[in-house]
């Protein structure tokens, strides 16, 4: 049984604030729908001339990346009939191996090769060998894996017209950054905007988990193509919408709606919309309404939910209205906001305090993982007034990847420490707000 629950971070709002945010969940469980699909993966490499260029532990940036894929071409989560593709690109692209995981032996021999080539950047020629190989596809579950470590010649064209083949073609896309030079913003967009990830590949035991983690939810993609479209009233605004949970990242618009990309089943996926609200008299209000559109095993199907608040004068019924939930979801997101705006700033002293507020936030979040990196980036803006580029591609990574599933998410399980007294208190709390205030009603 499918489920779609929308839900705001309180169920009152104050009637005295001329403008105020409110955070509202979506969360998406999908029924376990048995047996694995099989997968065609494409290994698109970067062998320009500065991949040859050495690391801090001596090895080349290429030879780092072979050793990656043949991490991966003996990786358990890979089944015979899944399919492997390899694409190099440099000045030129060349689709080098295409064939079932059964046979990669063959594979082995286009590995080694990659340290031969030479080139600039044309990632986007790339991309185009990628797409077209992809169209002869084994099987309709489609993933690209992008190795790169500079700034391509073409980042407007890849940015512009192979983001948005990706999204018709519903093709994640995870970049790989290699080195301290790559642009992260750049693998950053192609990941939200094709539903995929990003990564700084900094030690070949991160790989391996990385990987797994992204072989498993291709492989349990069951929502495909899913896309959120919104209906607000007049004056309330819809600032951004983000992916909360066990992956962080924005979600840009397009089209008139935020494409999702593919959903696994068998876990929640979340999200979190930040409105602005606009001052009213007391009363009930229907803040937002959301429309959930996506394909499974070929049938389309559409799922619908409403946040509805009241505004009170009674500040003691804002605080008892607050849903621990969305909250704990909705300071990920803030969290989020935070490093990005850190990581644009050019002001030192501005920076330290936009890190000095989200790292207030992963104590609260018990978030030790991306609080060490903050920690790094600020002995960075001590020790040479600016955080070094690789310090700010492990910000940006470790932001995404050390999120998880709120305690109070069904399914979910919390910190080893956690007191289970307190939870148990905390969602009885939260099923009474949700029982007195009719929020999160959910259509299936």
């Amino acid at each position: 049984m499918f489920e779609f629950v929308v839900r705001p971070d309180r169920g009152r709002v104050s009637t005295q604030r001329e403008e105020q945010s409110l955070s509202v969940m979506l969360r998406v469980q999908t029924p376990d729908c048995g047996p694995r699909v099989p997968l065609s993966l494409a290994l698109l490499i970067d062998t320009s001339g500065s991949m040859s260029a050495t690391l801090a532990d001596g090895r080349s940036k290429i030879h780092k990346v072979i050793e990656a894929l043949e991490q991966l071409a003996e990786h358990q989560g890979l089944a015979d009939e899944d399919e492997l593709l390899l694409v190099k690109f440099d000045s030129a692209a060349e689709l080098l191996h295409q064939g079932r995981f059964a046979e990669r032996k063959r594979l082995r021999p286009h590995l080694r090769r990659l340290a031969d080539y030479r080139g600039l950047t044309h990632m986007a020629v790339g991309f185009d060998a990628a797409l077209r190989a992809l169209e002869r596809a084994a099987h309709p579950a489609r993933k690209i894996l992008l190795f790169t470590d500079g700034r391509a010649q073409d980042e407007s064209e890849v940015a512009g017209r192979i983001q948005n083949l990706l999204d018709e073609r519903a093709i994640p896309t995870v970049g790989f950054g290699v080195g301290p030079d790559y642009n992260e913003q750049l693998l950053l967009q192609l990941a939200d905007g094709s539903g995929g990830d990003y990564h700084h590949l900094d030690d070949l035991d991160q790989f391996g988990r990385c990987l797994e983690e992204h072989l498993i939810a291709a492989k349990r993609e069951a929502l495909r193509e899913a896309r959120l479209t919104f209906a607000l009233p007049e004056q309330v605004q819809l600032r951004h919408l983000h992916r909360v949970g066990t992956l962080s990242g924005v979600i840009p618009p397009r089209d008139g709606g935020w494409p999702l990309g593919h959903l696994s089943a068998g876990q929640p996926s979340v999200f979190i919309a930040r409105l602005r609200l606009p001052r009213r008299p007391p009363g009930r209000m229907r803040v937002l309404s959301a429309r959930l559109d996506f394909t499974l095993e070929g049938e389309s199907h559409r799922l619908t939910g409403d946040a509805i608040v009241e505004y009170t004068e009674d500040q003691d019924q804002i605080r008892c209205s607050i849903d621990p939930e969305v909250r704990e979801y909705s300071a990920q997101s803030a969290s989020q906001e935070l490093i990005d705006a850190a990581r644009r700033e050019s002001d030192a002293g501005r920076t330290r305090e936009l890190l000095r507020q989200a790292r207030a936030l992963t104590e609260r979040l018990d978030n030790p993982a991306l609080r060490t990196a903050i920690d790094r980036a600020m002995d960075d803006l001590t020790a040479r007034r600016g955080i070094h580029p690789e310090t700010l591609k492990q910000l940006a990574s470790q932001q995404r990847h050390t999120a998880r599933l709120s305690r109070f998410t069904p399914g979910a399980t919390g910190p080893a420490d956690a007191d289970p007294r307190a939870a148990a208190l905390d969602e009885a709390r939260a099923r009474r707000i949700r029982e007195a205030t009719g929020l999160g009603a959910r259509r299936p």
